[in-house]
């Protein structure tokens, strides 16, 4: 399976899964993955929407997340480690913010995102952080950690003007803007980048993948041409 781990942190079981024979021909069905992959543990897999809706997940709670229940949103507070979280991605950019080891000893808990370019518009990341700051308070803004991975570069994005390019046209960085030849390319992992910093988390704790989904072979792109495999964010807390 070729998998990106996230690893600095062992109360946080993370991996990103690649272009693999394991998703190959699932037509995007996480249950037929994990079928594949022998997965036991209940799972959270939401229906992604391309908005800023964040589910909390608990121990009292993680019932009524996990499959065969199917909730809308585009992000998973998880804190609790009674179940795996799942996101699908396939050009949008796959989001974790965590806390360091240290502080997660006495308070673990992982958010997963779906940030495409709707949900960059909204700011999801920015609501992410609120939420962890309401649970967790204000002193674990410097104990953040942001790993953005693998989506689709600025050059292969372009978009033509509709209403949300209008909106991103007054939300973005002017910096993650070029129009040319009456098309609009919008950088949306640096936006994202942005989004957390205004947030307050430390730009050093902010990791930031350059693999370009369109272009590169071991990704899955929607723009080119994959209409339903899914990369795939797994996440457990231990």
């Amino acid at each position: 399976m070729n998998v990106i781990s996230i690893q600095d942190n062992s109360r946080i079981q993370a991996e990103f899964v690649l272009r693999s024979p394991e998703i190959d021909g699932t037509d995007g069905s996480i249950s037929e993955f994990l079928r594949r992959v022998g997965e036991v543990a209940p799972v959270i897999a939401p229906r992604q929407v391309h908005a800023c809706n964040i589910i909390s997940v608990t121990d009292e709670n993680f019932a009524e997340y996990t499959l065969p229940n199917v909730i809308d949103c585009d992000g998973i507070f998880l804190r609790t480690n009674r179940a795996v979280a799942t996101l699908r991605f396939a050009d949008c950019a796959p989001v974790l913010l965590y806390p360091d080891e240290n502080f997660a000893r006495d308070c673990n808990f992982a958010v997963l995102l779906h940030s495409g370019f709707k949900g960059t518009v909204l700011n999801i990341s920015g609501k992410a952080v609120a939420e962890v700051l309401e649970f967790a308070g204000e002193n674990a803004l410097e104990n953040l950690n942001v790993w953005l991975g693998a989506s689709i570069a600025q050059k292969n994005y372009p978009r033509d003007l509709d209403e949300w390019t209008q909106r991103a046209l007054g939300n973005f960085s002017p910096e993650n803007v070029i129009i040319s030849g009456g098309k609009y390319y919008f950088d949306i992992r640096n936006e994202i980048r942005n989004q957390f910093l205004r947030s307050g988390i430390l730009p050093e704790r902010i990791f930031v993948s350059d693999m370009d989904t369109f272009s590169d072979h071991r990704c899955y792109s929607y723009r080119n041409g994959d209409k339903f495999n899914r990369m795939i964010l797994r996440v457990k807390l231990s």
